[in-house]
């Protein structure tokens, strides 16, 4: 029976179609790859729930044979940032939609520990989706992997780029539009605000001041504006590595009675939806995480299926969010 008429523009995924069949999403996946034992009525009523949904899964992806396991892996440095968190969220929809399970392997943002799941992961998943703490990474053989993020690993795979000094210099230039004159920026070492670009355009702009803080944390951002502070370093506007960097912050400049953005402005590179909920809510310059993840999980499970083109480059787009921690441009 045709179900109701979806709307909206969230893509049918693998676990709508198991809903409506009454189904784990494993069996949805074995029918649509036609592995495994399935009972002729229950592939029968998928298959129903396919055509009622107008499912249409991720072509590589059926085209996984039965010898492998139906999951990737997304190794990142950890899960307690906004922009790690919203990276993996947009990873796991795009994997739901493509009929693929995804597992988290937070690293901790060593490279030692990055060995150790790319070695790991031979054999135990497809491929592995990598966000590296470095340019330093050891791939070992048969490893299939994309990497995502700022460090070129110097190695012929498949790379998705999200800038962060491209981000960085976009939310210092939306600063400087606003008549800002001297503009701090708050980054932790690998962190959203720093990049391999990011070192040279801060030592040539006289208006940056570039601080390294000690983590991409609430904590670091609110020690660093302190001692901003107290070392009487005049700023009108502040660019955040982070979206909890930009939450200390805000906790430190309020406690010294400063105003955002009457006195400073502040924008944070990377962050989440929860940046609206902080008072004056962020605005935020951060990669647009869900093309992220579906150019970077397409291009993993095309090599998994054999795919041996040369490795390709894709930068994704910035999305810049205005909220109340800028003042409009100045006229």
């Amino acid at each position: 029976m045709p179900g109701p008429e979806r709307t909206g523009a969230r893509p049918v995924r693998l676990l709508d179609v198991a809903e409506r069949a009454g189904v784990s999403k494993k069996t949805v996946s074995a029918v649509l790859n036609n592995v495994g034992q399935v009972r002729t009525t229950t592939r029968e009523r998928v298959l129903e729930a396919v055509r009622d949904l107008d499912y249409r899964p991720n072509p590589a992806a059926l085209r996984l044979s039965s010898s492998r396991t139906g999951t990737v892996t997304l190794a990142l440095p950890h899960l307690g940032s906004a922009e790690h968190a919203a990276l993996a969220s947009a990873v796991i929809d795009a994997g739901e939609r493509a009929g693929v399970g995804v597992l988290c392997e937070p690293t901790g943002g060593s490279a030692a520990r990055e060995a150790d799941v790319l070695r790991a992961e031979v054999g135990s998943s497809d491929g592995v989706l990598l966000v590296p703490s470095s340019t330093e990474v050891d791939l070992p053989d048969g490893s299939v992997v994309v990497v995502l993020g700022d460090h070129d690993v110097g190695l012929p795979v498949d790379h998705v780029i999200a800038s962060s000094s491209a981000a960085t210099r976009r939310a210092v230039a939306r600063l400087a539009a606003a008549g800002r004159r001297r503009i701090a920026v708050l980054r932790a070492p690998g962190g959203p605000a720093s990049g391999p670009r990011w070192d040279d355009t801060s030592r040539a702009d006289p208006a940056v001041v570039d601080v390294v803080v000690d983590a991409d944390t609430g904590a670091a951002g609110d020690a660093a504006v302190r001692r901003l502070l107290a070392q009487d370093v005049r700023f009108d506007a502040l660019v955040a590595g982070g979206e909890a960097v930009a939450f200390g912050a805000l906790h430190a400049l309020r406690t010294h009675g400063l105003s955002v953005p009457a006195d400073v402005a502040v924008v944070a590179v990377g962050g989440g939806p929860e940046a609206e909920f902080s008072r004056p809510s962020i605005t935020t310059v951060a990669p647009d995480y869900d093309e992220m993840a579906a150019v970077a999980l397409d291009w993993l499970l095309q090599r998994i299926a054999g795919d041996d083109a040369p490795a390709r480059y894709h930068e994704v787009a910035l999305r810049t969010v205005e909220r109340g921690s800028t003042p409009g441009p100045e006229r």
